[in-house]
């Protein structure tokens, strides 16, 4: 489902999950948080991207 980079990114954020076998739960504490930080350090101050925010897209676009 997710690459390593993603992996290594949604760890960061301190969500402890195990990848191989992600429950709903998971998924959605996921999804609140990654969107989190997508409001909060995904845009710089002209609303363009960080590589952040396209790291939290990527992973968020898995999730659809």
């Amino acid at each position: 489902m997710f690459d390593k980079m993603q992996k290594n990114y949604i760890s960061s954020l301190g969500i402890d999950v195990d990848f191989n076998s992600l429950t709903r739960e998971d998924i959605q504490k996921i999804k609140i948080t990654v969107k989190e930080n997508l409001d909060k350090k995904g845009f710089d101050q002209n609303y363009n991207l960080t590589p952040e925010g396209v790291m939290c897209q990527t992973i968020l676009e898995v999730l659809e």
